[in-house]
């Protein structure tokens, strides 16, 4: 637990710049990450075996978003608790 939250606290030591474009590439990400399990679950397939599979991978995928978008509030709230002390 220590090890990430040190990760999280040098990424942010960043650039108030660099942590904002973090931010958004992992907002970026989530919502990609909506997009792909939306083709992967509709995604055709020969066999009903390749379609269960497909369903599974797309709900794997569905499980991204909201770590994603959690992961870039975090990264978001620090870097302005860090201008606000600096």
């Amino acid at each position: 637990m220590d090890n990430i939250q040190n990760k999280v606290n040098s990424a942010t030591q960043a650039q108030p710049e660099s942590v904002s474009q973090l931010a958004y590439i992992c907002y970026f990400a989530s919502f990609f990450s909506i997009i792909l399990s939306i083709l992967l679950w509709f995604l055709p397939a020969d066999t009903a075996e390749k379609k269960e599979r497909g369903e599974r991978i797309a709900i794997f995928v569905g499980l991204w978003p909201p770590t994603l978008a959690i992961v870039g509030k975090v990264v978001e709230d620090r870097a302005r608790a860090a201008g606000a002390t600096r």
